[in-house]
């Protein structure tokens, strides 16, 4: 039987495999995990007041998402910050499964002991995050580690939602990517706050990049910024080598520096609750309803009628009325 208070006070020791099980009972569906979870975050009487950082990494696939964390993650945790890493990978759609394969190219950070990393599989969650990475983020901070890093499943048109859970949003690019830049749809682009151009590994890619870097400059400068206190920047920067990767920490410490002194951290941080408030009761009402529906076989009959030639906006109709009455 779960103890709230045991595994709240075993979390709040930092215990790596006591987070790790409550991340797990957080992304579980079964009802009995979901309880245990709430009953361990009631427990958490904070009022977002700890100075931790919530950064979302993002970027086109094949950029160095990964690479780039445990670059950073590691220039981090050696100043003897706590580094925890959120990594989301997409889950197929026909087994569910997920490879997970982020673990493996952070593994110099993995091997630190300051730091936390969990991949998680998106099951078929929108926005480049997991259903449950809002809680993953509030029992990592319960935990004490001070930067979260959440490595999205790449730039895409759901990948706002990320947005909505964190303090601060980098975007990466490839040093030599014009028709990328031209091809990110403009909602990413005024939700980043920072923009990388990665791989900048030499003389000839600092020169290549150049463009790039002008063609992005021309498109930020149309864009309204994400907030109020911050002017998105553009750097370059290398994972490999280190090139500009001191620029990135100077940059993350700034952007902060200016949130928390604005008020605008603390702002961001409200709407975030409230996002998250919303986004839970979508999320409990649909588990309430599907469990319903699985257990007096309503969603077998729908699909038999669809089959039998029933237009599904009617069935749908007829769908919502029932939930209605149910509640």
């Amino acid at each position: 039987m779960v103890q709230p208070e045991a595994i709240y006070t075993s979390l709040r020791s930092g215990d790596r495999r006591v987070l790790s099980r409550c991340i797990s009972w957080a992304e579980s569906q079964r009802e009995v995990d979901q309880a245990a979870i709430r009953d361990i975050l009631d427990l958490d009487t904070s009022d977002d007041s700890r100075p931790t950082k919530r950064i979302a990494i993002s970027g086109v696939p094949g950029v160095g998402k990964s690479t780039f964390i445990n670059a950073l993650g590691c220039r981090l945790a050696h100043k003897h910050e706590k580094v925890a890493v959120l990594a989301v990978d997409p889950s197929s759609s026909l087994s569910g499964g997920s490879i997970l394969g982020d673990k493996t190219r952070m593994a110099e950070l993995d091997s630190l002991e300051n730091v936390f990393i969990r991949p998680s599989p998106t099951h078929g969650a929108l926005g480049g995050v997991t259903a449950a990475t809002r809680t993953a983020i509030q029992l990592c901070e319960i935990a004490g580690y001070e930067t979260i890093l959440i490595e999205t499943v790449g730039v895409g048109q759901s990948e706002h939602a990320v947005s909505s859970m964190t303090d601060m949003f980098i975007t990466l690019l490839l040093h030599n990517a014009g028709d990328d830049i031209q091809a990110l749809k403009r909602g990413i682009m005024e939700l980043t706050d920072v923009f990388l151009l990665h791989k900048v590994d030499d003389e000839a890619a600092t020169k290549a990049a150049g463009p790039a870097r002008g063609l992005l400059q021309s498109s930020i400068n149309v864009l309204r910024p994400a907030h109020s206190f911050w002017k998105p920047t553009i750097g370059l920067c290398s994972s490999t080598t280190g090139f500009g990767m001191d620029e990135v920490e100077n940059t993350i410490a700034e952007f902060f520096r200016k949130a928390r002194q604005t008020g605008g951290l603390q702002e961001n941080r409200k709407r975030q609750r409230i996002d998250w408030t919303k986004d839970e009761v979508q999320r409990i009402v649909a588990f309430a309803i599907e469990k319903q529906f699985s257990e007096h076989g309503t969603v077998e009959r729908i699909k038999q009628h669809i089959r039998d030639g029933k237009h599904p906006l009617h069935i749908a109709k007829q769908l919502s009325l029932d939930v209605v009455q149910h509640f």
